[in-house]
């Protein structure tokens, strides 16, 4: 009996669950978001007041890969106290060690005029002297506000702060995290290019840029997302799109209102006229090849930063049904293949519901002794042809 209940309270203490305690009163706040900072501030003259802006525009006491690190300026033996932020992750540090710390902490001998603001002041002039002395191996942008400031540090460079000087200075350091250039998972053939598209941009736009030797191709900056800014690139070729298209295009882009753009999906449901219909009407391809190929047709493509999948505007039926390996066989084998596949689709769409109300409601249509053999495998199975049917499909979509 003591085992017994010895073994219940075991039992019972492995069962058992506590509820976490819970604050008196809790409820969600309803209010809305509303930033305390504008990032139209311009960067301030002193290097405290500076330092303590851009901690509160980055959350630096509460996130942890925001970087601030004090650099001493050495300019003529003279020290100048400096603030170089960025965001570990998205920096190269190899960069930010050897070629930007590194030039900074070294002793700069300011004897040409053209780097002093005035010769009565003897104060070195900044906006020449960091961009075409001590970083002159970088490439080095001057800001004058932290809204600037931000969208650089969000994009992988690094922003220098110095004392007594109201601007800053983005420096290029960027390694944002991404894979390798890969075969085309997706839409895959035997012949032609298999490269497919990745997260970068620039990695992406180079691989249109290769297949097509053209100076006329452009690549059109528009940002989407009034918060993430994700930076979209208007593809076409000014010699053969048509400028009316563009600028459709480019409208319905510059009309999006949205805080966050994640995806080439979200924006494909975002610029297409007709949401609520099945057919699409946006061709999304992985494939630059592909891509190329519809470019010198006239059309546009739009590459969103951080997807792998190019759209391609304006679409029509044909596209989807016509694969980027037609290009790249004989023409009577690709005539081949287009003359089977439109009656292929047709089959495979229509004949499982055709299979379905012959079985339940015309089998008099059916010859006899198949009409049998349904029956027999009818009286061993449990589901209807209706279950039986998307059961068979589902299974050879799994095989395949």
């Amino acid at each position: 009996m003591f085992f017994h209940l010895k073994g219940c309270v075991f039992l019972k203490n492995i069962f058992s669950y506590t509820p976490p305690q819970k604050s008196k009163g809790f409820k969600i706040s309803k209010s809305p978001y509303t930033p305390t900072l504008s990032k139209d501030i311009e960067i301030k003259k002193t290097l405290i007041e500076n330092k303590k802006l851009i901690s509160q525009f980055t959350h630096a006491d509460k996130t942890n890969d925001v970087k601030l690190r004090e650099v001493s300026l050495s300019i003529d033996n003279t020290p100048y106290s400096s603030l170089l932020v960025f965001y570990d992750g998205l920096c190269n540090s190899e960069i930010i060690n050897n070629y930007i710390i590194r030039e900074l902490q070294k002793n700069i001998d300011n004897e040409k005029s053209s780097f002093l603001k005035s010769q009565k002041s003897n104060t070195p002039d900044f906006s020449t002297l960091i961009p075409k002395r001590i970083l002159s191996d970088s490439d080095v942008k001057e800001i004058k506000t932290f809204g600037k400031a931000i969208d650089a540090l969000l994009s992988g460079d690094s922003v220098l702060f110095i004392d007594n000087v109201n601007t800053a200075f983005v420096c290029d350091s960027k390694k944002l995290p991404g894979r390798s250039i890969s075969k085309a998972e997706i839409e895959m053939n035997l012949q032609g290019p298999n490269e497919a598209f990745i997260e970068n941009f620039r990695t992406n736009t180079s691989l249109i840029r290769k297949f097509i030797k053209d100076e006329n191709l452009i690549f059109e900056t528009v940002e989407v997302g009034t918060e993430s800014k994700t930076k979209c690139a208007l593809t076409y070729i000014s010699s053969i799109a048509n400028d009316s298209l563009v600028e459709e295009v480019k409208t319905r882009l510059n009309g999006i209102s949205i805080d966050y753009l994640l995806d080439s999906g979200q924006l494909e449901q975002l610029i297409e006229d007709k949401t609520y219909i099945i057919s699409p009407l946006i061709l999304s391809t992985e494939r630059p090849d592909k891509v190329a190929s519809h470019l010198i047709e006239g059309r546009i493509a739009i590459i969103v930063d951080g997807s792998p999948n190019v759209l391609i505007v304006p679409a029509i039926f044909s596209d989807f049904i016509h694969p980027a390996e037609d290009s790249y066989v004989r023409f009577p084998y690709s005539l081949l293949l287009r003359i089977f596949r439109l009656p292929a689709i047709i089959i495979s769409v229509f004949l499982p519901g055709l299979y379905i109300s012959i079985c339940n409601f015309h089998q008099e249509l059916i010859l006899t002794d198949l009409l049998f053999a349904i029956a027999r495998h009818t009286r061993k199975s449990t589901f209807y042809y209706a279950n039986r049917t998307f059961n068979y499909g589902n299974s050879f979509r799994n095989n395949s």
